[in-house]
Parts: C-alpha cells; sequence; structure tokens
C-alpha cells in the first residue's frame, strides 16, 4: 500500500476526504467487502453504519484484507452491541430488542444474577441479554446473527 490510515473513535472523522470521490459526512460507503472504489477500503468506525465496536472494526478488516489480497471476502454480520459494568456485574446486550418482544431464559436465572435470555420470538431471536456470562458472548453474538431458535441457544449455551 502507498498509505495506510489508522484511526480510532467512534464518529467518522471524514472531512480530510473532503473533495475525494469517497467523501460523505456521514462517513465512508463501502461493499459489504469493504470497498469504498476500485482501488481504496474502509473499515472500521470512519464506514457508514459502523457498529462502533473493536469487535465489528476487526472483523471488517479481515474482509477487507481477504478483499485486497483477491480471496472472496463473506460479508459480517454482527448484531450490535454493548456493555455495562454495574457494581460487581456485568451486563452485555446484543442486537434489538423491540417493545413487543420477549425475553426468554436461556441460561441461569435473573434473579441469581447469572443470566442468558433472548429477545424476540421463539422461532427467530433478535437480541440478547447476558448478566455476568461473558463466556457465553461470542457464542449468543453468532446465534442473533443467525436469527436462531431459543431452542437452539438452549442447546448451545444451557
Amino acid at each position: 500500500a502507498d498509505a495506510v490510515l489508522v484511526a480510532v473513535g467512534v464518529r467518522p472523522h471524514v472531512e480530510w476526504l473532503r473533495g475525494a470521490d469517497v467523501y460523505d459526512p456521514r462517513g465512508v460507503a463501502v461493499s459489504p467487502q469493504g470497498r469504498a472504489n476500485a482501488h481504496m477500503w474502509a473499515a472500521g468506525d470512519v464506514v457508514q453504519g459502523s457498529k462502533g465496536h473493536w469487535a465489528a472494526a476487526l472483523a471488517h478488516a479481515r474482509s477487507v484484507a481477504r478483499d485486497i489480497v483477491g480471496k472472496s471476502a463473506v460479508p459480517v454480520a454482527l448484531p450490535d452491541y454493548f456493555w455495562s459494568d454495574q457494581y460487581t456485574h456485568k451486563l452485555q446486550v446484543l442486537g434489538h430488542a423491540d417493545p413487543e418482544s420477549m425475553l426468554t431464559s436461556v441460561h441461569g436465572s435473573l434473579d441469581a444474577m447469572s443470566f442468558v435470555g433472548a429477545y424476540g420470538s421463539v422461532d427467530k431471536i433478535s437480541g440478547a441479554l447476558l448478566i455476568d456470562q461473558p463466556k457465553h458472548l461470542g457464542r449468543m453474538r453468532r446465534l442473533v446473527g443467525l436469527e436462531a431458535s431459543v431452542a437452539s441457544c438452549r442447546d448451545q449455551v444451557g
């Protein structure tokens, strides 16, 4: 590469691209493989619709690297993610929970503050809540991304 830029942040800072064909104040528009144009790729927070989390940026970077070297890049669909440490408890949320979504227990219990739950319907989950269960985060991230059933979640997590 003639130039590589590494930047950190959650709001796309793209003013330096003003005048370039890829400039958009909302971030760089890219293909699912991260291609902005014939000779430019972008990944992470500078991309429109970025998930704003390091795991998404890492997955995008892998897809970009595969595309650059001519290997087929599989588009990565990662659910939204955030976490919060509340005193001694770690709360992690994946995906989306619409107001009409049910929260169904997959593992543990809310009363014990050790819990994995799935949002959505029994047949198709749209999100997950984990309380003090970080070991199940990767598996639940994949299951939410696949819109798996609650039964599948219980089989793989419970």
